[in-house]
């Protein structure tokens, strides 16, 4: 037989095996018209025989023999169409009797129920030690809502929780009537899949193992077909055969999966609860949920609340136009290169309108995948933080000068013209950016952090880098003349080492340093002749000069930069110049010196942190060691820091100091002393703790969320906590509930005062004043509170409600409150204290240009004098009645006290005995006094004093028994 010629490559034939027709060019299917006439005939048979097989088992026979046989297509052959009858017809059933199956099945066990047979299998796995061997039937009622296949996938799950292993499908072999699938164990280890690498560019490398493996050599069969009817005419036939070996050491299978109602948990706290609040109550019914797939979980159905576009940043502007109940979206232009999204938080700044004193101003990274600056202005209202406003901001493809000053500055005006924020103290850290921005936008004091600026200090004088800022000698010695021009860095200056970034006026030049030469040093001078390359060779036959050897050779070192070497050049009398060569070789005490030097010595880093925070604390409002005005405040502070530095020989120190922080135009930076008024902040910790709390309780299971996401989650999340925390603090209910930390805090060291050991009288250089509320105690101007165990001592005690009320002011006196009354001007001075009351009325009124409803809230001072303002209704004193009325209770309460003293003494603690006589120093003292006195009075021998104690002045000694006294007894009183 000749072979027919190949067809040519752009025709198709038929993709039935037994057909070799060719298809047209433009016909779309793989199968010519008669085969998959063909096929359509077969499937219609296969539908009815399914039909008639719900319907009558037993019809099924003659369904088939009746259904008509296909016919050959027109233009075939007979023979071909024969052979394609043959073929593509249905094939017969098979008797329902028939068993289909391995080998393994002829001696399987049939079962009455499912339930029986898991029950066998269970026991099967039980009791084998490693290898299992199962076959079993059962009969199964035939439901007409379930297939074979979901009958077979219902199995699959038992036979899961019976034995603990997992089974993998491998393929489902096509049976006559009915469903089978094959499976494995998914812990095979001969089943494993190769890992396969990913193709995707930024992918990384991980080292991640999946579950363990065994070898189980696995093979699970499940079949589901219609049972005989001789048996059983209305149920099905489930056949189960399962071989698992090495099952002693093999671990049962833990799902891991996400649970339904697990999802069904985080999408009804979705909105209202943070991924870590849900997996505490997920973990609890689900222990094998891991945190990961509850947060996976929780952002992937979340989208729905914050995602508007595939785009970061237009999906947040979009995010924030549907909030406008909640933010103000401020309309800036941003420049080309730059990237803003600003908005106010309108329920914060709206109730606190015109009442701002103090803000913060700060900015965090790493908040989102788009690399933005997170941007923050917060105002402070009693002692806490409230966010005003909120920016993103990237000026990373920018090109404009002072871009990012001028895109904060945009926002700051929205922020001060929407809310009507005219603050008094701007709290920054060092970022000149930012100090620009808060001088061009509002007339505020500017007051550096203290933490920043403390962190920078030890950061820089812990460096041993000797290159410090360039240092002006005569500009310093021009504003304070005791500096020394000669006490500067032997080195050149950094220009690029300046705190925060260089000033927006750029400091006057230094001048040319003069060259200064020590009489030790040692000047060798050259001839021009002896100089390679001297342009004072004459003629070009004469003789080339010998070669200079190497600086090292000679054991000089020449550096022109360091003006150790220089050159001279003279004209010589035939009109060629001569040069010379001047080299310098150092003193070994000057070498010394370079080589040893450090920038600060580790023994006086904290001295020197110590003394700044004294200079930044120091006002004229503060009695102490500083003269009482801003200007004497700053040479007591610069003089100090210089003398400091000039006994120590830290030259590098100084310069470091005196150009970063103590020349004008620093100093009023960080320094308390410029401003009338004393903040109530000394930190910028009020954003980082809210700083703190965006990352660490909402965007800690987030790494680089997106914008639209971040936004979000400040809105509607994060802002929830301020709404409550200002309604608390704006309504009056009547009660004392979540006051702010710090009055606890306060409390805390107001009793630590109360409870510190203090010598009595004080110290004469120890002047409490307690109408004032200030002392001249180092303590004192460095207390965060304001507060000394001098000042304490000077009021009567106070009560609980001192502490949920008492008030923080700005000015003198610092802390007012009804209940805070001071001592008697004779217990004051008896004590070493200071009588200097206020020039003020009843209503102590704020001199600072703060808004008028702010100098309302200002302290309430309650005078001694005043008949009307009696504290005795609030604080028992302990002064009313008569005379003899009040000594009785006295006496009483002194006897009272001896009475438990007195018992006390059986237990020996000696922690007691200090304790009382540290508390009643005093009365001790006093007590001591009267009977030196009454012992004088009554002896005969003893000379009369001139002068006696002042606290027993007024006692009249009592007489002895049996005896008269000599003389009056208060003779002198």
């Amino acid at each position: 037989m000749s072979s027919l010629p190949p067809l040519p490559s752009s025709q198709r034939k038929c993709s039935a095996g037994h057909c070799s027709k060719v298809l047209p060019d433009n016909y779309s299917y793989k199968k010519c018209e008669s085969c998959r006439e063909i096929d359509r005939i077969y499937q219609a048979g296969r539908r009815r025989a399914a039909k008639v097989l719900d319907k009558n088992p037993e019809g099924l026979r003659r369904s088939l023999r009746n259904s008509p046989a296909p016919d050959a297509a027109a233009g075939d052959s007979t023979a071909d169409a024969g052979t394609r009858r043959r073929e593509c017809s249905p094939i017969a059933p098979q008797p329902l009797s028939d068993r289909s199956g391995s080998g393994d099945m002829e001696n399987k066990k049939t079962h009455d129920d499912i339930h029986t047979l898991m029950a066998r299998l269970r026991e099967m796995v039980t009791s084998a030690a490693d290898n299992i061997h199962f076959t079993g039937e059962c009969f199964v009622p035939a439901d007409p809502l379930v297939s074979y296949k979901e009958r077979v996938e219902l199995t699959v799950k038992e036979i899961w929780d019976v034995t603990g292993f997992r089974w993998t499908v491998h393929d489902h072999p096509k049976m006559q009537i009915g469903h089978k699938t094959r499976l494995w164990c998914s812990q095979d280890q001969a089943r494993k899949k190769a890992s396969k690498t990913s193709e995707k560019p930024d992918a990384k490398h991980r080292d991640t193992l999946g579950m363990a493996r065994y070898p189980c050599k696995s093979s699970l069969v499940i079949t589901c077909k219609p049972a005989a009817l001789r048996v059983k005419p209305d149920h099905v036939l489930v056949s189960i055969s399962l071989q698992h070996h090495a099952s002693a050491d093999h671990r049962p299978y833990l799902d891991v999966a996400l649970p339904p109602e697990a999802n069904e948990i985080i999408r009804r706290q979705i909105e209202w609860s943070k991924p870590n609040e849900i997996l505490r109550e997920v973990q609890a019914k689900f222990p094998q949920v891991s945190a990961a797939q509850v947060h996976n979980a929780w952002a992937k159905m979340s989208e729905v609340l914050w995602k508007r576009d595939s785009e970061q940043l237009p999906s947040a502007k979009v995010l924030l136009e549907e909030l406008k109940n909640d933010v103000d979206v401020f309309d800036i232009k941003a420049p080309e290169g730059v990237e803003q999204l600003c908005w106010g938080m309108k329920l914060i700044a709206e109730p606190l309108r015109g009442q701002t004193v103090e803000v913060g101003l700060d900015a965090t990274y790493d908040t989102n995948s788009k690399h933005l600056e997170l941007y923050s202005i917060m105002a402070e209202h009693d002692n806490a933080g409230f966010p005003l406003s909120y920016c993103l901001l990237s000026t990373a493809t920018s090109m404009d000068i002072h871009k990012r000053r001028n895109a904060l500055k945009a926002w700051a005006d929205h922020v001060r013209e929407k809310y009507d924020v005219n603050p008094t103290f701007i709290h920054l850290d060092k970022d000149m950016g930012e100090i620009g921005m808060a001088r061009d936008v509002w007339i505020a004091k500017i007051q550096l952090c203290w933490w920043h600026l403390r962190r920078a200090v030890r950061t820089r004088l812990a460096k041993n880098k000797l290159s410090t800022t360039p240092y002006n000698p005569y500009r310093a010695h021009d504003e304070f003349p005791f500096i020394d021009i000669a006490f500067r860095p032997p080195d050149q200056g950094d220009p690029c080492e300046y705190e925060g970034g260089l000033d927006t006026i750029a400091p006057a030049a230094v001048p040319e340093r003069p060259e200064r030469k020590s009489v030790n040093a040692l000047f060798i001078r050259l001839p021009g002749s002896y100089i390679p390359n001297s342009p004072n060779i004459a003629t070009e036959a004469a003789e080339a000069p010998p070669s200079l050897p190497e600086s090292r050779q000679l054991g000089i070192r020449v550096d022109a930069e360091q003006g150790i070497s220089e050159r001279a050049s003279h004209t010589v009398a035939d009109g060629t110049t001569n040069t010379a060569l001047t080299i310098r070789v150092p003193c070994i005490a000057e070498r010394t010196i370079v080589e040893t030097r450090v920038f600060c010595a580790e023994e006086y880093r904290e001295s020197i942190v110590d003394m700044m925070e004294r200079h930044l604390c120091a006002h004229p409002l503060i009695p102490g060691y500083s003269h009482p005005s801003p200007e004497g405040i700053r040479e007591w502070a610069v003089n100090e820091m210089y003398m400091f530095c000039v006994d120590h020989d830290l030259r590098e120190v100084w310069a470091y100091l005196w150009e970063n922080w103590y020349r004008s135009g620093r100093w009023e930076l960080w320094a308390r002393a410029p401003h009338p008024q004393i903040p109530r902040l000394k930190t910028t910790m009020l954003l980082e703790s809210h700083w703190r709390r965006i990352k660490h309780d909402f965007l800690h299971h987030f790494r680089l969320p997106r914008l639209d996401l971040l936004v979000w989650v400040i809105v509607k999340q994060l802002a929830r906590t301020y709404y409550r925390k200002l309604d608390m603090r704006l309504t009056d209910t009547g009660r004392f509930r979540e006051l702010p930390d710090w009055r606890k805090a306060f409390k805390r060291e107001w009793k630590r005062c109360v409870g510190a050991s203090c010598t009595v009288p004080f110290k004469p250089k120890y002047s409490p004043n307690p109408h004032l509320w200030v002392c001249t105690c180092p303590y004192f101007a460095t207390s965060r509170f304001l507060v000394c165990k001098h000042l304490v001592r000077t009021v009567h005690s106070v009560k609980p409600i001192f502490f949920l009320q008492v008030t923080r002011n700005r000015t003198t006196p610092f802390w007012s409150h009804p209940t805070l009354v001071p001592l008697d001007d004779d217990e004051i001075l008896a004590l070493g204290g200071v009588i200097n009351k206020p020039r003020t009325s009843h209503l102590v009124d704020n001199p600072s240009p703060e808004p008028p409803n702010v100098a309302r809230r200002t302290l309430f001072l309650p005078l001694q004098d005043n008949a009307d303002d009696s504290d005795d209704d609030i604080i028992d004193t302990g002064t009313k009645g008569t005379y003899r009325e009040r000594m009785t209770v006295t006496i009483a309460l002194l006897r009272d006290l001896a009475d438990g003293l007195e018992y006390q003494v059986r237990f020996n603690d000696h922690r007691l005995l200090t304790t009382v006589e540290r508390e009643a120093a005093g009365a001790l003292r006093l007590a001591r006094n009267i009977q030196r006195k009454e012992r004088e009075a009554n002896s005969l021998r003893a000379t009369p004093r001139t002068w006696e104690a002042s606290n027993v002045m007024f006692y009249n000694s009592r007489p002895s028994s049996g005896s008269q006294p000599r003389g009056s007894a208060g003779a002198n009183n």
